[in-house]
């Protein structure tokens, strides 16, 4: 279930009732939303929904409205609970979870079967075999460059026995079916820093993760001189990490070989290495607490791992104001005028970003939004000196067609009347990027936007300490 922003949902309520109109019989959902309604008055065809969901208990009550109950995973307006969260509270690593048995050597690549799931009959294959594991391992490949909230394009699984690779472009409708597998607390499921993953694969997949060992939260219990998976794969199994493909374009098909080398690699010796911390784990426990016992490392590094795979999936609003996070990083104090064209250039990329589903960063980046705040041009011409002065590069097609824009943007904000008429306050609902989510923005492209409220965008900013 998804929530709908109010632009949304008045084009799906304007289309729902025209449907309903050439109906003999009343639909399902609308007989719940005339439920819903029993009492409410007039609202919106969204803030019903929000409303019902609010009664069901598995969201936030509407703005001025009670509150859903607390805990850890307490919804905002704008997300829904963590479906498996009481299984999550109750789980508690079983006795070989918290055992550390001699470890079982990783078979060779080329001696491994690698198996490609493409189709429904694979994915039922493949549920079969994960049903049927003790634990497996797991891995994504995530495009955000050219996409404005991000999306996976690529699943791997590792067992004892076998590699996958899961095409979750051709079935990401599908995949649900892994569930059976993916929160049966009985079966281990291995990751290696886990906090994005267990994200995408709610968001992208409608997975979950009960059962998580997160190789991260081992390394850094372990006080190893680094938690990267690089660094496990040279100590544990003397293998050297391909990194040329870490910022792959993981859309393409078909994917070359050696990118499904580098992928399958990813989980391919993950068990083992879940077998050597282990190991450790119970080795720097010592005698004095049995292996797995409360206040023991390896129950610690469970714990951790439990917390990270609670993490639940909501979108934050979009804040104009956070582009102070980026001013921050910059070494060249900005006065206020500068700071103003700053945020309203912050604001336009942001609204062109979703409208041509692109990330913020990959149309302008930090530095150039910074350099074209402190140029303030007002004109096209201006615009496109202020470019060549801040970047040897030629300025992209994309925004070569927008210095009018640009120059608009930049004159209206050193007017000071930019941001009261045209750009949308803190917290405001944006129109949504082409196939994303219609709730407000969660692209962190420069790690700036709608992650904390950072106060008042005006007066002088300082350069960082």
């Amino acid at each position: 279930i998804v929530p709908l922003d109010e632009s949304m949902a008045r084009a799906a309520a304007a289309a729902g009732e025209a449907e309903a109109a050439a109906r003999a019989e009343r639909r399902p959902s609308e007989e719940l939303l005339s439920k819903a309604a029993s009492g409410r008055g007039d609202l919106p065809r969204a803030a019903l929904l929000r409303a019902h969901a609010a009664d069901l208990g598995l969201v936030g009550g509407a703005p001025g409205g009670p509150a859903a109950p607390g805990g850890p995973n307490a919804a905002s307006a704008y997300s829904f609970g963590h479906p498996y969260d009481p299984e999550l509270a109750a789980f508690q690593p079983s006795e070989s979870q918290l055992s550390a048995p001699p470890e079982r050597l990783y078979r060779p690549v080329h001696e491994t079967p690698l198996t490609w799931v493409r189709d429904a009959e694979d994915l039922s294959a493949l549920r079969d075999k994960l049903c049927a594991a003790g634990e497996f391992a797991v891995d994504l490949e995530h495009h955000s460059l050219h996409s404005y909230r991000g999306f996976t394009c690529l699943l791997q699984i590792s067992t004892r026995e076998e590699d996958f690779l899961v095409d979750t472009l051709e079935l990401r409708d599908h995949l649900q079916v892994l569930n059976e597998a993916f929160t049966d607390p009985a079966i281990t499921k291995v990751l290696h820093g886990a906090d994005s993953d267990v994200i995408w694969l709610q968001r992208d997949l409608g997975l979950y993760l009960v059962g998580l060992f997160d190789t991260g939260q081992a390394a850094r219990a372990l006080n190893l001189p680094s938690a990267g998976l690089s660094y496990l794969l040279k100590h544990y199994c003397g293998v050297h990490a391909d990194k040329r493909f870490q910022l792959a374009d993981w859309r393409i098909r078909p994917i070359p070989a050696d990118m499904q080398a580098y992928a399958r690699a990813d989980t391919h010796y993950l068990l083992y290495i879940y077998d050597r911390l282990r190991r450790a784990l119970a080795e720097a426990d010592g005698p004095d607490h049995a292996t797995g016992a409360p206040g023991s490392l390896l129950r610690f590094v469970w714990d951790r791992s439990t917390a990270v795979s609670r993490q639940c999936y909501r979108i934050e609003p979009f804040r104009p104001e956070a582009h102070l996070q980026l001013l921050r990083k910059q070494t060249t104090p900005m006065g206020p005028t500068a700071v103003r064209v700053h945020r309203a250039l912050f604001c336009w990329r942001d609204a062109l970003a979703r409208e041509l589903d692109e990330s913020p960063h990959a149309i302008l980046s930090a530095n150039h939004l910074a350099s074209l705040a402190a140029a303030a041009p007002t004109a096209s011409d201006a615009v496109v000196a202020a470019w060549g002065v801040a970047s040897r590069a030629p300025m992209p097609a994309l925004l070569r067609a927008r210095v009018a824009q640009i120059a608009e943007v930049v004159a209206r904000a050193t007017d000071g009347v930019l941001h009261s008429e045209e750009l949308p306050a803190a917290g405001q609902h944006a129109s949504p990027a082409p196939g994303a989510s219609s709730l407000p923005n969660d692209h962190r492209g420069d790690g700036s936007a709608g992650r904390a409220t950072l106060g008042e965008d005006s007066g002088t900013m300082p350069p960082p300490p």
